[in-house]
């Protein structure tokens, strides 16, 4: 499979097989992960892989109580149903493995500079606004997915349950 015919054939799977994914494949995945660029090569993505049954069945009924939660903050049933209706995104719960990805602080050299002479508040804002740090993740994510569709192996993208992280 080529790059072009990866990409397109890459899609978010929410049913999964009950077979163990080999450690192997995991690490030849995080290792094409590691190969997307980053803004100033700082390479502030952080890979933590799940695979114990027990874990990934608490995150997701952690994930599961938080979403209801906010679901009943909604101020109105449409809103309340809207919300709800997106609750598949704990299908994570059956996966085989979760691998859940995290920055570390990325550091603007720019930022710094500006700031120590006295920069506004606006012109700070702006140089942050593009958000080069999730960018990066973003690229490693992407080239995890490609992996693993190359490898047979199906994923889904999930940035729903960050609702959730500080539990």
């Amino acid at each position: 499979m080529n790059t072009i015919e990866a990409i397109y054939a890459r899609k978010s799977v929410r049913k999964f097989k009950d077979e163990v994914v080999p450690k192997e494949d995991i690490l030849k995945m995080l290792e094409a992960a590691t190969q997307a660029p980053s803004p100033k090569h700082q390479q502030n993505w952080n890979f933590v892989v799940v695979t114990n049954r027990e874990l990934i069945n608490k995150m997701a009924d952690i994930v599961t109580k938080s979403h209801e939660n906010i679901g009943q903050l909604a101020k109105n049933e449409k809103d309340f149903k809207r919300h709800m209706s997106v609750i598949n995104y704990t299908c994570f719960r059956n996966a085989p493995a979760v691998v859940i990805v995290y920055g570390s602080e990325y550091k603007m050299i720019e930022y710094k500079i500006l700031k120590e002479n006295n920069a506004s508040k606006e012109v700070l804002d702006m140089l942050v606004s593009a958000q080069s740090a999730a960018q990066g993740i973003g690229a490693a994510v992407e080239n995890f997915l490609l992996a693993a569709t190359e490898m047979g192996y199906g994923t889904c993208y999930m940035t729903g349950p960050t609702h959730a992280k500080a539990e």
